[in-house]
């Protein structure tokens, strides 16, 4: 279950999307995209030495979006992994440009055993100004208790020119048993057109290498993603 605060305000912000949201027929986007790492709070799950594939395609409606998602990869013992997601997620406007903003989300991974153990159900609560800067607080209940995951993440984003950006991101994770350690990246996003490229440099505070090796070792990632 999620912390009884979190659940009262989460449930509080979709009674009240749904009661107020108007009639209207939806706008559809979808997206496809390549990295060359995949990681996950500063934590690396592929093997880096393949190309990690994803595509996608949302409907927004009135503040709600609802999304499907899937990915495909190499995990970190080099065994082929596919993944599929499915989101709900809710835009409350506080003003001219200041949003709430709710995400429930479900996962599952197949394929290599690795990954298996990390599906479940995510949910995300947070506030953002504009598209410069967010911040929320996510609850990650997976399949296997001991990798469930609650964690605190800042990202700000700030336009450096007409089609570039500067992108940065701190979180905080605490696993279940009690485990916390910090990570981060920062990159530089150049976007038009519907197309985006991405060099971000990825770290994580040492404690993280205790449970998860070099997995958490800092390390570079390239990413292409285009939106149509």
């Amino acid at each position: 279950m999620l912390p009884p605060s979190l659940s009262t305000v989460a449930l509080a912000v979709l009674a009240l999307a749904a009661g107020s949201a108007p009639a209207q027929s939806p706008s559809w986007s979808g997206r496809v995209g390549v990295a060359t790492d995949w990681l996950v709070r500063g934590v690396a799950y592929s093997e880096g030495e393949a190309a990690v594939r994803s595509a996608g395609i949302d409907a927004y409606m009135a503040g709600w979006s609802l999304g499907l998602g899937a990915l495909w990869l190499r995990d970190y013992l080099g065994e082929r992994t596919s993944g599929w997601s499915l989101h709900l997620g809710y835009e409350l406007p506080l003003g001219e440009q200041w949003q709430l903003l709710a995400d429930l989300q479900h996962s599952r991974y197949e394929g290599g055993f690795v990954l298996e153990g990390y599906g479940g159900r995510q949910f995300g609560l947070g506030l953002a100004f504009g598209d410069r800067w967010s911040l929320s607080w996510n609850v990650d209940r997976t399949i296997e208790p001991t990798l469930a995951v609650r964690s605190l993440d800042f990202n700000l984003r700030w336009p450096l020119a007409r089609h570039v950006a500067l992108d940065l991101g701190v979180g905080r994770v605490l696993r279940i048993e009690g485990e916390r350690y910090g990570y981060g990246q920062a990159g530089l996003e150049l976007h038009a057109a519907g197309a985006r490229l991405r060099l971000d440099r990825h770290w994580v505070r040492p404690a993280a290498q205790n449970t998860y090796g070099d997995l958490a070792r800092p390390r570079w990632v390239g990413s292409a993603q285009w939106s149509f």
